[in-house]
Formats: structure tokens, sequence, C-alpha cells
């Protein structure tokens, strides 16, 4: 409880400093004809405006920052709730009254999809998290003409049968990921690790490399030279990337895939 207070003061503090330097005034969006205009509302322009002052494109930024300081004061408000429940129950030792935090989230999970993308949330749910860190557009890498058409569980295209094993894990283990999501590595450039996953638990992405032909001495030397770039760039194994490996007598083993992530996607 002590910690949730000092978090929530925290978050507090910034919340009325953000508000005290925020324009006045409240935005109105209205949708005509499937065109989005939008209005600002404020003591000062009520009385030539009484629907609220039309907000011209070049008046955009004033239109965000009027949407981020009305869901700073609601997000306050209930803020200002829940620190006031928790000092209650700090007073009263014999309470023990549970207080949810989904409550701060529902404050921009309630926004309209018009309002979400103009403010910056200053905390979101898992789920609202996972949409975001989905949704982020990349380009990957093509697939050279004639190679065999794999495809996981989720219908996209992979390289080998052992990464539509590991798709499919993770897919099944509700673990979010990203197939061949592009990184800048110092010392190797523009890399496509082969899947990029999110553990929810903290919102870490962690990094997986399938080495899978490590029989033949020029790709494993490459991938030793990766694996030695990785490190230096400070991905350690286990803990910001995964490795699997696989040679012409070992094959992938299901049953490991399914321990690592186990392992490490229920810290």
């Amino acid at each position: 409880m002590l910690k949730r207070e000092h978090w929530l003061r925290d978050l507090k503090q910034n919340l009325e400093t953000s508000i005290q330097n925020a324009p006045l005034g409240n935005l109105k969006i209205i949708n005509c004809r499937g065109v989005e205009q939008y209005y600002l509302d404020s003591a000062e322009t009520r009385t030539s405006y009484p629907n609220g002052k039309y907000l011209r494109k070049s008046d955009f930024e004033l239109a965000g920052k009027l949407a981020q300081r009305n869901y700073d004061e609601k997000l306050l408000s209930e803020v200002e709730k829940q620190l006031k429940n928790i000092q209650n129950i700090i007073k009263k030792y014999e309470k023990q009254e549970i207080v949810q935090v989904e409550e701060l989230y529902s404050v921009y999970d309630r926004m309209s999809p018009s309002r979400k993308k103009m403010v910056d949330a200053r905390i979101i749910s898992d789920k609202e998290y996972v949409n975001q860190w989905s949704a982020k557009i990349y380009s990957g890498k093509d697939f050279a003409e004639g190679q065999a058409e794999i495809y996981t569980e989720k219908k996209e295209r992979v390289r080998s049968k052992s990464e539509k094993i590991i798709a499919d894990m993770l897919y099944h283990k509700n673990i979010p990921y990203k197939y061949e999501c592009p990184i800048n590595l110092k010392g190797l450039g523009m890399i496509y690790p082969d899947f990029t996953c999110l553990r929810l638990a903290d919102r870490k992405t962690i990094l997986w490399e399938h080495l899978g032909m490590m029989t033949d001495p020029i790709y494993c030397q490459k991938a030793m030279k990766k694996i030695d770039i990785y490190a230096k760039n400070g991905f350690i194994q286990g803990r910001d990337i995964i490795y699997t490996f696989e040679s012409e007598k070992y094959s992938l083993n299901t049953m490991s895939v399914e321990n690592l992530i186990n392992q490490i996607f229920s810290t």
C-alpha cells in the first residue's frame, strides 16, 4: 500500500504540472459526414462561440494539447480518488480494501479512438499495451522465389518447420511476437531476428534466434559472429535473447522449446 501511495503521489504531481502548463478549455470532436472537426470550448470563447470555436488544421497542435489536458484531468480525478482510499486504508489498519489499478487504465480505455490517437497515455492496460505493441508496422525480409511455403497457425509465412514450431508454441502460450522485425546492431547493421517476443509480466521485449544449420561450417561461423555481436550490444542469453540450435543429427526438441518458454516468459 505504501508503494502504491508513493506511485500515485508521483503520478498526481506529474499530472498537475502537465495540466497547469496546458491551454485552458475542452476539446469537442464532431464527426461531420465522415470528417472529424475540432472545437475549443472555454470560458473565454463561450460568449462568441456558444457551440465552441472551430479549430483549423493549423490549430491541430492546440487540439492535441486540449485532448491531452482533458485526459489528464480525468486521470487526475481517478488518481485522487484512489489516493484518498489508500490513505484511509493506511489510517485504519483493519480495513482490507483492495485498490484496483484497472480503474486507472479504464480512463484511457473508455476514450474514443479519435481521442486516443491524440493523447499520450500515462498508463495503459496490458491489453492496450499489446494492441499498441502489435500495431507498429514494420517490413520484414522478402522470401526468395521458389522457397518452400511454410505457414504458422497465425497464417504467417516462415522459413522453416522449426520456426513454425516456435511460432505456434508462442501463439498457443498467448505470447505476443513479431516475425523478422528489424533492429539495428552496432557492428552488424540492420538484422532481422527470427522472433521479437513480448513478456507481458514486465513488458520486456525478448529476441529469439533459431540457428538451424550449425553443421554447415560457414553458417556456424556467421552464427557465432552474430552471437558475439549481440553480446557486445548488451543482449544477454536468457535475459534479453533466446538461442536455439539445430544440426543434421539434432533437430529442434519441442519439449525444450516449451520449457524455455515456460521458464523465461513466466517471470
